[in-house]
């Protein structure tokens, strides 16, 4: 273990600790060796230091919806995330991408080095440790070394002094000499191959009382989680941009970040991190999913299942085949057999994509035989024996080579053994072009090279300037080339490749000399430029056209792991923070829930594809949110035969725009769905007006958590009020801010708490400015539910002035309502929608006309003078929500509408099955004697059944646990025929028979009620019988 003293004494020699090291990173297991992620994990559960870890275990945070393709398709089982906000975009990457993994919420791995570390001796914290944003890598910011050193030079005293944690790369390049002529402090972490790399950031953290940086990245929550106070650093404007109103809190060098724990977009948001220590470790906790830390003997269990899925080959995506689709590749085929090549060397450094860009290229090569040479750089075990059952599978054969480490003198070795073959050999090495990469293309091109590009991080678009590019002779075939140009020039590591072949392609085509050069490089780019996760939604156009996606199959699926109901979540906008129905949906149904955003009518997701994954997820119903959400997948429901049930919320009822685009289809989506849910009794009207069937249309109002929003006291002061939502038409802000200010007049202390954003929020602050009691309202933003139920307990009243917009926009029922009278605060509102489910006018709050500014502004005053009133509506509030509207309630009755909905369906699919009929019959034969045996007692039963013909067929039921199903069915056939032809009766004529194969616990619950009557025979299964309690 590394000790603080040893972390210390490392300083020293910092050439040496920021020296480069051989990467050579096994991607066949993605990148857990970067920064010693292995080695905390063996050390954390006390494993041997050089077991290889079969979970995936990220490191670093990132904000964007950017999923890293190498996640996905490496034989790794389990993929452990964190945050949790980022679960939704890994399952929908997987299911983008036909990827079958195991999705665990897991802990990043410095928080595993805090747990290893935590009892070690501390010296005494002081000064600021500090992270420049490095230039290198991914690093957006470009940092002016010298101006950034006199700003750290100049911190106020309290700051003093101040440690510089210089990136290794930056070390290298001589950035760290600016801060050395200020006199600061320099370490580093190491480099980042380095194991020790997260333990040496907690032991140099430790030593601190504050962090601080320049730029976003992961150092913000580890110094953080490591104890020190975090602080930024506003250097760089360009890079992101911090809100006029961020206080400064008496700091002259910059501004305190104040990051809102608000997913999914945490890091991008930097404003609203408050300076006290507990709130930032809470901010901390959240992005690295500290809550989800598994003890060493929880942790031992999990990768012990990994290791098991992993020797199984569950969730391996190893070397998938790609379909050659493009008439240039086409003609390559023909070009590559006209070689007469009879054996191909592969040179192999552990990348599992070049390899399979290689076999793809050589798999049609007739009578060709394949040698695969690695040269002992690459040692990781697990990896080479992966490589070898491939070898072993596809008849390849396999050379390792350990005396050799240099590229060319691998692949000599390996022509000196094959030498009697006519051969041809693909390798990579590491030669870094410096010249144009599209200068580099003409000249490969023209020697009949083509080029195929994969690119190595993407951002829904935006694309990072680090990518390779391999280079394989097509046309001229490997032996063709002189063997000092194959060494030299056949494969390339091309820096920023594709981002010039997008700034500067489409002029290429003006060209005459370049046609050739487009057909061999652009067209085989679209087919090998991988995103590594890409929103369906989002359009190809010219700008990124190399961004094409292309899926990888998964022969091998994930069992189902729970009992429990598949139910997909489906929905618009997986962004919107007002819409905590939905979130308590996906988080509390008492369901396996999948969530799948982005839904909306038309359709925009590939329906074959969609269909594929509902499919292999055995998805047992589908609770679309929004009727539009209904109307998109109501076809496809049909088509599965899912249940599907669709939740309406407000304006996909009433919005005229909404009514005339997707509202057009609600009478066909009615008939089609299951079941309908509206949130109000207005609402269930206005459905039945547009065509809903009354059997199947349910009031479910929104519940709301009553452990978050606790009872308070509003006679206490100060006089405040609140309203929470979206400023938007149909909550008409304006009209709530005209009815403050009347009481503004008479009580000038008055506050008006505004939660909320939306394209209003401008408006309603000149509208406050004009009015003169802008200073009275606190326009707060949106904010996370628990700060909204903290703001509510500081209320006197809760006001909420909703209307109908005038293109027909309504409201369901406003949870904040819900959520106000939870609190214990009276409401004032409209007589609108849902509300009036909600507000017993008098008893637990006060209702006007919309419109009537003049009346809400009566009864905020007449509140403001009577506390006692308040608090008496305010507690009958409290007990009309708890008997009510409650989250567990509102939650049970949806879950009851869905599971009635699933066994209906699932009995439905039985009866049809089965063939079920008004006398159902069933007789469980014990299969462990001789089916001769049971055949005779068998066809007893069916005489004696057939003695006295009912009037209307019957099915008989047969259990078959213990016999094969074609076994039981040669049985009956042979039954049938006797007869027919010793007895002359005709079987189906009166009897249909039903073979029972391994029906599911559920489904028994389905059939039991239906039989009519259990028949004897001698020998029964009497396990059976007695497990299932039939009488």
């Amino acid at each position: 273990m590394l000790t603080l003293e040893k972390t210390l004494e490392q300083q020293k020699d910092l050439d040496k600790l920021c020296q480069y090291r051989n990467e050579n990173p096994n991607f066949l297991f993605w990148m857990n060796e970067y920064y010693g992620i292995n080695l905390i994990l063996n050390q954390y559960t006390q494993r041997p230091s050089d077991t290889q870890p079969k979970i995936i275990f990220p490191h670093g945070i990132t904000s964007g919806k950017m999923v890293l393709l190498g996640e996905l398709t490496n034989p790794l089982p389990i993929i452990s995330i964190y945050p949790e906000h980022r679960l939704e975009i890994y399952k929908y990457a997987c299911f983008y991408h036909k990827i079958d993994k195991k999705l665990i919420l897991g802990t990043a791995p410095f928080v595993y080095v805090t747990e290893l570390l935590k009892d070690f001796s501390k010296l005494k914290r002081q000064g600021t440790i500090f992270f420049p944003s490095h230039s290198s890598y991914l690093a957006k910011v470009k940092t002016n070394w010298e101006n950034l050193a006199d700003e750290l030079a100049n911190l106020p005293e309290q700051y003093q002094p101040v440690t510089v944690c210089i990136h290794h790369n930056d070390f290298r390049q001589g950035n760290h000499i600016p801060f050395q002529n200020k006199g600061l402090r320099i370490v580093s972490c190491g480099y980042k191959t380095d194991p020790l790399f997260l333990f040496r950031f907690y032991h140099l953290c430790s030593l601190h009382k504050y962090s601080s940086g320049n730029g976003l990245g992961s150092h913000v929550p580890y110094s953080i989680k490591a104890g020190c106070q975090y602080f930024h650093l506003n250097t760089h404007k360009a890079s992101y941009k911090l809100s006029d109103n961020c206080q400064t809190e008496n700091v002259n060098f910059g501004r305190l970040i104040n990051i809102q724990i608000r997913a999914p977009d945490l890091l991008e948001d930097i404003e609203n991190l408050s300076s006290n220590q507990k709130q930032q470790l809470q901010f901390a906790d959240y992005y690295l999913g500290s809550k989800y830390l598994k003890s060493p003997q929880e942790t031992n269990n999990l990768l012990d299942e990994a290791e098991y899925l992993y020797r199984q080959g569950v969730g391996r995506v190893f070397l998938p085949q790609t379909q050659w689709q493009s008439k240039e590749i086409k003609n390559n085929e023909e070009n590559v057999k006209k070689s007469n090549v009879d054996l191909v060397i592969i040179y192999w450094s552990g990348n599992n994509k070049l390899l399979n860009i290689w076999l793809d290229n050589v798999k049609f090569l007739e009578n060709c035989q394949l040698v695969i040479v690695t040269d002992g750089t690459n040692q990781e075990k697990d990896s080479i024996d992966l490589l070898k059952q491939f070898c072993l599978s596809n008849n390849i054969s396999l050379i390792e080579n350990q005396e050799y480490t240099n590229l060319v003198q691998a692949v000599i070795q390996a022509k000196q053994k094959f030498s009697n073959y006519k051969y041809a050999h693909i390798f990579k090495d590491s030669v870094k072009l410096l010249a144009s990469p599209l200068e580099t293309i003409k000249i490969a091109s023209a020697k009949g090279l083509s080029f195929y590009g994969v690119i190595e991080k993407t951002f829904w678009g935006e694309t990072y300037n680090n990518y390779w590019c391999l280079c394989l002779n097509i046309d001229l075939i490997f032996e063709k080339i002189k063997p000092h140009y194959a060494y030299n020039n056949n494969c390339y590591t091309i820096t920023g490749f594709l981002q010039e072949m997008i700034d500067y392609g489409f002029n290429i085509q003006k060209s005459e000399i370049l046609k050739n050069v487009m057909c061999e490089v652009f067209i085989p780019e679209q087919k090998y430029c991988e995103t590594y996760w890409k929103h369906p939604n989002r359009a190809i156009e010219d700008r990124n056209i190399f961004l094409k996606n292309t899926p990888t199959n998964n022969q091998s699926q994930l069992p189902k792991k729970s009992d429990k109901y598949v139910v997909v979540v489906a929905h618009v906008n997986p962004n919107a923070y007002s819409e905590t129905f939905i979130h308590n949906h996906i988080n509390h149904l008492p369901a396996e829930i999948i969530n799948i955003p982005g839904i909306s009518f038309p359709l925009q997701q590939n329906r074959e594809q969609l269909k594929q994954f509902l499919l292999e997820k055995q998805v047992d119903a589908i609770l679309a949110e929004y009727g539009r959400v209904g109307v998109a997948l109501m076809d496809i429901c049909q088509e599965l035969n899912i249940p599907l049930i669709v939740h309406f919320h407000g304006f996909d009822a009433y919005h005229h725009g909404e009514l005339q685009n997707s509202g057009k289809y609600y009478p066909n989506l009615f008939q089609k769905a299951s079941a309908t849910i509206a949130v109000s009794r207005h609402m269930e009207q206005q459905l039945l007006s547009l065509g809903a069937v009354k059997e199947k249309l349910y009031y479910n109002p929104y519940g709301v958590n009553l452990s978050l929003f606790q009872q308070c006291n509003p006679q206490q002061p100060p006089l405040t009020f609140i309203t929470v939502g979206r400023f938007v038409d149909k909550k008409a802000p304006t009209l709530t801010i005209l009815a403050f200010a009347q009481v503004c007049y008479q009580y000038p202390e008055a506050k008006l708490i505004m939660i909320g954003e939306g394209v209003l929020l401008e408006s309603c602050k000149m509208l406050a400015k004009s009015l003169g009691i802008y200073e009275n309202i606190e326009f707060t933003g949106s904010l996370p539910q628990s700060a909204v139920a903290e703001k509510m307990r500081q209320a006197r009243a809760f006001v909420q002035h909703s209307v109908t917009a005038s293109y027909g926009d309504s409201e369901g029922t406003p949870n904040s309502v819900i959520e106000a009278s939870a609190t214990g605060i009276p409401v004032i509102a409209t007589r609108h929608a849902g509300i009036k489910d909600v507000v017993i006018e008098g008893e637990t709050g006060f209702l006007v006309d919309e419109g009537d500014v003049d009346g809400m502004a009566e009864y905020m005053i007449q509140l403001a003078e009577n506390p006692e009133l308040a608090q008496k509506l305010g507690e009958a509030g409290r007990k009309r929500i708890e008997q009510y509207f409650s989250l567990e309630q509102s939650l049970n009755n949806l879950w009851s509408i869905i599971k009635d909905s699933i066994e209906k369906n699932k009995a439905e699919q039985l009866i049809q099955k089965l063939n079920i009929r008004k006398t159902n019959l069933i007789v469980f034969p014990d299969w462990s004697i001789s089916e001769e045996e049971i055949g005779e007692e068998l066809l007893e039963v069916i005489l004696q059944l057939m003695e006295t013909p009912p009037e209307k067929p019957i099915t008989l039921l047969v259990d078959i646990t213990g016999i094969l199903p074609e076994d039981a069915t040669e049985l009956f056939s042979a039954i049938s025929m006797s007869l027919l032809f010793e007895y002359e009766l005709y079987l189906t004529e009166y009897i249909n028979i039903s073979l029972l194969g391994d029906l599911t616990e559920q489904e028994w619950q389905i059939l039991t009620p239906l039989i009519t009557k259990k028949l004897k025979i001698n020998h029964e299964n009497q396990t059976l019988i007695k497990e299932l309690n039939i009488k």
